[in-house]
Protein backbone atom coordinates (compact mmCIF):
# COMPACT_ATOMS: atom_id res chain seq x y z
CA UNK A 1 0.00 0.00 0.00
CA UNK A 2 2.52 2.37 0.94
CA UNK A 3 4.58 1.75 -2.49
CA UNK A 4 1.21 3.01 -3.91
CA UNK A 5 0.92 5.72 -2.11
CA UNK A 6 4.46 6.91 -3.08
CA UNK A 7 4.57 5.97 -6.53
CA UNK A 8 0.88 8.11 -6.27
CA UNK A 9 2.62 11.37 -4.85
CA UNK A 10 6.04 11.29 -7.43
CA UNK A 11 3.48 10.81 -10.05
CA UNK A 12 1.81 14.20 -8.74
CA UNK A 13 5.00 15.92 -8.11
CA UNK A 14 5.76 15.26 -11.97
CA UNK A 15 2.77 16.24 -13.20
CA UNK A 16 2.59 19.74 -10.77
CA UNK A 17 6.15 20.54 -12.15
CA UNK A 18 5.30 20.03 -15.53
CA UNK A 19 2.14 21.99 -15.17
CA UNK A 20 4.03 24.57 -13.52
CA UNK A 21 6.46 24.74 -16.25
CA UNK A 22 3.64 24.99 -18.77
CA UNK A 23 2.43 27.67 -17.12
CA UNK A 24 5.71 30.23 -16.84
CA UNK A 25 6.26 29.56 -20.47
CA UNK A 26 2.58 30.08 -21.51
CA UNK A 27 3.02 33.50 -19.16
CA UNK A 28 6.26 34.36 -21.14
CA UNK A 29 4.34 34.17 -24.08
CA UNK A 30 1.13 36.11 -23.45
CA UNK A 31 3.67 38.67 -22.21
CA UNK A 32 5.70 38.79 -25.62
CA UNK A 33 2.22 39.14 -27.63
CA UNK A 34 1.17 41.92 -25.16
CA UNK A 35 4.03 43.44 -25.80
CA UNK A 36 3.82 43.40 -29.61
CA UNK A 37 -0.02 44.01 -30.33
CA UNK A 38 1.24 47.42 -27.77
CA UNK A 39 4.04 48.08 -30.11
CA UNK A 40 1.66 47.31 -33.47
CA UNK A 41 -0.97 49.54 -31.87
CA UNK A 42 1.29 52.47 -31.16
CA UNK A 43 2.82 51.92 -35.10
CA UNK A 44 -1.19 52.06 -36.17
CA UNK A 45 -2.20 55.01 -34.56
CA UNK A 46 0.62 56.97 -35.23
CA UNK A 47 0.37 55.73 -39.29
CA UNK A 48 -3.70 56.79 -38.97
CA UNK A 49 -2.82 60.53 -37.30
CA UNK A 50 -0.41 61.13 -40.51
CA UNK A 51 -2.99 59.85 -42.85
CA UNK A 52 -5.32 62.60 -41.60
CA UNK A 53 -2.94 65.10 -41.30
CA UNK A 54 -2.24 64.10 -45.61
CA UNK A 55 -6.18 64.23 -45.59
CA UNK A 56 -6.54 67.54 -44.15
CA UNK A 57 -3.63 69.13 -45.79
CA UNK A 58 -5.33 67.19 -49.35
CA UNK A 59 -8.85 68.79 -48.20
CA UNK A 60 -7.17 72.28 -48.18
CA UNK A 61 -5.67 71.70 -51.62
CA UNK A 62 -8.56 70.89 -52.99
CA UNK A 63 -10.81 73.82 -51.50
CA UNK A 64 -8.09 76.34 -52.34
CA UNK A 65 -8.33 74.75 -55.70
CA UNK A 66 -12.35 75.36 -56.11
CA UNK A 67 -12.04 78.91 -54.85
CA UNK A 68 -9.12 79.44 -57.65
CA UNK A 69 -11.10 77.83 -60.49
CA UNK A 70 -14.37 79.88 -59.27
CA UNK A 71 -12.78 83.62 -59.34
CA UNK A 72 -13.54 85.64 -61.57
CA UNK A 73 -9.75 86.97 -62.77
CA UNK A 74 -6.41 85.69 -61.92
CA UNK A 75 -6.11 88.90 -60.15
CA UNK A 76 -7.90 87.92 -57.10
CA UNK A 77 -5.96 84.94 -56.79
CA UNK A 78 -2.33 86.94 -57.33
CA UNK A 79 -3.78 89.58 -54.37
CA UNK A 80 -5.25 87.10 -51.74
CA UNK A 81 -3.49 85.41 -48.69
CA UNK A 82 -3.72 82.28 -47.68
CA UNK A 83 -5.25 81.02 -44.62
CA UNK A 84 -4.61 77.44 -43.02
CA UNK A 85 -7.04 76.85 -40.29
CA UNK A 86 -5.57 75.50 -36.89
CA UNK A 87 -4.33 71.33 -37.10
CA UNK A 88 -6.63 69.80 -34.05
CA UNK A 89 -3.28 69.72 -32.20
CA UNK A 90 -3.32 73.28 -31.99
CA UNK A 91 -6.92 73.08 -30.99
CA UNK A 92 -6.71 70.66 -27.91
CA UNK A 93 -3.53 72.94 -26.65
CA UNK A 94 -0.99 70.09 -27.61
CA UNK A 95 1.62 72.36 -29.37
CA UNK A 96 4.27 74.73 -28.31
CA UNK A 97 3.41 77.71 -27.57
CA UNK A 98 5.22 80.98 -29.20
CA UNK A 99 5.51 84.05 -27.46
CA UNK A 100 6.11 87.53 -29.04
CA UNK A 101 8.70 89.45 -28.41
CA UNK A 102 7.57 92.90 -27.03
CA UNK A 103 9.43 95.96 -27.48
Amino acid sequence: YQRRVREDVKFLNQVYTSMNSNQKELQEKLHAVEQKYSQVLTEKEKKIAEQEEQIRDLMFFIEARKTVEKSLSADEVQDGVVVIPPSPEAATGKTKKKYKNKK
